[in-house]
């Protein structure tokens, strides 16, 4: 049984999939700010992230004092729920904060700083090494790691890109030999080896991702790099599409004993190539180190 049955069932095989929250076109803010609490409350943290989306965008106060103080809130129960749900085996959405961090980047600029998709990921590394067994720790994990895969959505810098993968495949590292330190009687309903092997799949793919990243940046200069930033700072686009499906496919492969696969890593490969060449695609030219490394 793979580790994420339930959840790969309940998706659509990990696919989101969620009703949008009805907002008067009149509502300010803070009605979606009470809307996301309400949300929380209800344990749909799903919904939340869509109306804290709306609440930075509707934000039209004169100060930014109480964005940050939203912006920390946000943070603080996004920390919370992961902690929660480690210890109950639920993931966030870490991959979909990034909407809120898309929207308040454009909105106000530094003032949104630092991002939030990333700081779940560093709070799941400060965390790792206090949860008590190996279901905490794969999923806090799993959770802070898809925090990183929401931030690869928009990101305009390669190599802080490429440097986002080496960290979450280092953190899934220490992840996978943590679950596999904890003795018997360990917590929760998943044991040592499932949670390493699952953790090893989620570092399978940043690695490989990074691979990528690292092969299609070798040969660019800095003002390229500069330019494909500049770029993409103004054309976000999302890329989620190819992240998704690369991730995916890994899952189901290490979840059912297929990593080897040829036919499915060539998808992988395929998915990741077509993200890299999405991202360094500034309309002027063809999009370098789109071809499989494999």
């Amino acid at each position: 049984m793979g580790l994420f049955k339930k959840e790969l069932e309940a998706e659509g095989e990990h696919k989101i999939e969620t009703v949008e929250p009805e907002i008067p076109a009149d509502a300010n803010w803070h009605y979606c700010v009470e809307k996301a609490s309400e949300s929380v409350a209800e344990n749909d943290v799903i919904r939340a992230v869509k109306l804290w989306t709306e609440a930075v965008d509707r934000y039209s106060e004169d100060t930014p004092k109480l964005l940050t103080k939203l912006r920390g809130d946000i943070y603080d129960v996004l920390v919370r729920k992961m902690v929660e749900g480690a210890l109950a085996g639920q993931l966030i959405p870490g991959q979909m904060v990034a909407e809120i961090d898309l929207k308040g980047v454009q909105k106000h600029e530094d003032v949104w700083r630092p991002l939030l998709c990333t700081d779940i990921f560093y709070f799941a590394k400060e965390q790792l090494d206090k949860q008590p067994g190996p279901a905490a720790t794969t999923y806090l994990y799993v959770s802070g790691a898809y925090g990183i895969v929401g931030y690869l959505r928009y990101c305009s810098d390669l190599k802080e890109a490429l440097d986002k993968c080496r960290e979450a495949a280092s953190l899934g590292m220490a992840a996978a030999r943590q679950c596999k330190e904890y003795p018997r009687g360990y917590a929760g309903h998943i044991n040592p080896k499932i949670g390493s092997n699952f953790c090893l799949i989620i570092t399978t793919y940043f690695k490989k991702l990074g691979d990528k990243l690292e092969m299609a940046t070798a040969d660019l200069s800095y003002e390229e790099i500069q330019r494909i930033k500049a770029y993409r700072t103004e054309n976000r686009g999302d890329r989620m599409a190819h992240l998704y499906n690369s991730l995916q496919m890994l899952m189901n492969m290490g979840t059912t004993g297929r990593m080897k696969s040829k036919k499915r890593m060539a998808v992988v490969n395929q998915e990741m190539d077509a993200f890299i060449a999405e991202f360094m695609d500034t309309g002027e030219t063809p999009a370098e180190g789109s071809e499989s490394s494999e």
